[in-house]
């Protein structure tokens, strides 16, 4: 499915599922909190890809269902990958999307402060050159 965002920015989201039936409800829930990360790329990003796994497993060492979430993103040439297994299927998305939405805040702070260095060391260049 294909989510129309700002005019700059078009993201294909993937949500699929292993051993889980979906509920709407819920897939509503995982398109809006991955359509929030996209205030963190820049506006010359054409086209930005999500995939989302949801996978109910039995852990031979723990009892009751385990729940893993993946979260692959690909945008301006960088891939993100963000995991988490827990009992809960909800928590471990939110903690995949966590971890996620942390590592690309990272990346784009310090394409921010580069800039800004740069930014800066041209402001002084020009101010004494007067």
């Amino acid at each position: 499915m294909i989510i129309h965002l700002p005019p700059h920015i078009h993201m294909n989201i993937q949500i699929s599922s292993q051993n889980v039936e979906l509920k709407p409800e819920e897939m509503t829930r995982i398109e809006s909190k991955i359509k929030k990360l996209t205030r963190y790329f820049v506006s010359t990003d054409t086209s930005t890809q999500a995939s989302i796994l949801l996978i109910k497993t039995t852990n031979h060492h723990n009892k009751g269902d385990i729940y893993k979430t993946e979260i692959r993103l690909h945008s301006s040439g960088k891939d993100y990958y963000s995991e988490a297994t827990t009992s809960d299927a909800r928590r471990a998305f939110d903690t995949a999307f966590l971890s996620i939405e942390r590592e690309i805040k990272s990346v784009s702070g310090k394409k921010s402060s580069l800039f800004r260095k740069g930014a800066k060391k041209i402001k002084e260049i020009l101010r004494y050159q007067k």
